[in-house]
């Protein structure tokens, strides 16, 4: 006559038929997935989007303005408000101080704006720890060159986008190029903008 199962066996013989069930299960999927592979697709888990970076992507945005001459609390409409100087963007340049400013083409796309864009990561490494103690030189020396430039990229277009619901003047009223002098400039700079992209290191000076 068999002895009746002590409550220790009971529980032993519960974990295996558990374990043996769970490896049941797992080879059955497996088997559906070799079968069918867009079911392997489905399964893989979804990338998570990238986490918002509002001290950062706030800090490039100020930074922007001061390369622009305008106070860091400046509005898009402030930006917007300043006339490009050359097709394809430029520096100008105070010839007592040394000093450049910032003119972006709003009415050009952001790759051919492509001249100011090496120069302007370096003043974003540089003028962003000093301005946001919360974001220090070890963390922008962190940050990518490509990651620098997608924010510049962002505020840049905001700033176009605004740019296009201004009035069209038709003169110039900051020294700027008008449209006819504009148009016949942009043949010339076609070239300087192809070269600088490959080079990435020149910086045109709208007084050149």
């Amino acid at each position: 006559m068999s002895k009746p199962l002590t409550s220790l066996t009971v529980k032993r013989l519960q974990t295996v038929e558990e374990a043996v069930e769970k490896q049941s299960t797992a080879i059955e999927h497996l088997m559906n997935m070799i079968q069918n592979p867009e079911l392997a697709q489905k399964s893989e888990p979804e990338s998570k989007p990238k986490k918002r970076d509002n001290a950062f992507n706030n800090a490039v945005r100020k930074t922007f303005y001061i390369a622009m001459g305008l106070p860091k609390a400046s509005k898009l409409k402030d930006a917007a408000n300043v006339k490009p100087k050359k097709v394809g963007g430029c520096y100008i340049v105070d010839h007592e101080t040394g000093g450049r400013t910032l003119r972006p083409d709003w009415t050009a796309s952001f790759t051919e704006n492509s001249v100011w864009h090496v120069p302007m990561i370096k003043f974003m490494r540089q003028k962003i720890p000093s301005d946001n103690p919360m974001i220090t030189a070890a963390i922008m020396q962190a940050k990518a060159d490509d990651d620098i430039l997608e924010r510049v990229e962002v505020v840049f277009k905001n700033i176009s986008t605004e740019a296009r619901k201004l009035p069209v003047s038709t003169g110039s009223t900051d020294g700027s190029d008008d449209d006819s002098e504009r148009q016949n400039d942009a043949g010339e700079n076609q070239d300087e903008n192809q070269n600088n992209r490959r080079k990435g290191r020149k910086v045109r000076k709208c007084d050149e």
